[in-house]
């Protein structure tokens, strides 16, 4: 049995403001490696993580005229190379 009058708050409540971390710079195609189905892409981790651990970078990838991407990859926040595969050549 759960007793309510036992239930006690604090009066003191701080409140936390999330805020937008940067995003990673110098994102950029690594030139000197080059593989007809795959990319490799490379960043610089943010300079500001707003507060909080990165945990996830998300990556997205179109062909060129696309408006959105069409293949995407959760890469861990330790991370700063991603090597996108089984692309089709020429797109």
């Amino acid at each position: 049995m759960f007793d309510c009058d036992s239930i006690r708050f604090s009066e003191s409540l701080e409140a936390l403001t999330a805020v937008k971390p940067h995003a990673p710079t110098n994102l950029r195609k690594n030139p000197y490696l080059r593989y007809k189905d795959q990319i490799v892409v490379e960043w610089l981790t943010p300079s500001n993580d707003g507060g909080s651990p990165l945990y996830i970078y998300t990556l997205g990838i179109k062909e060129v005229g696309s408006s959105n991407p069409e293949k995407f990859a959760y890469v861990s926040a330790s991370a700063n190379t991603y090597t996108f595969t089984l692309l089709t050549p020429g797109s």
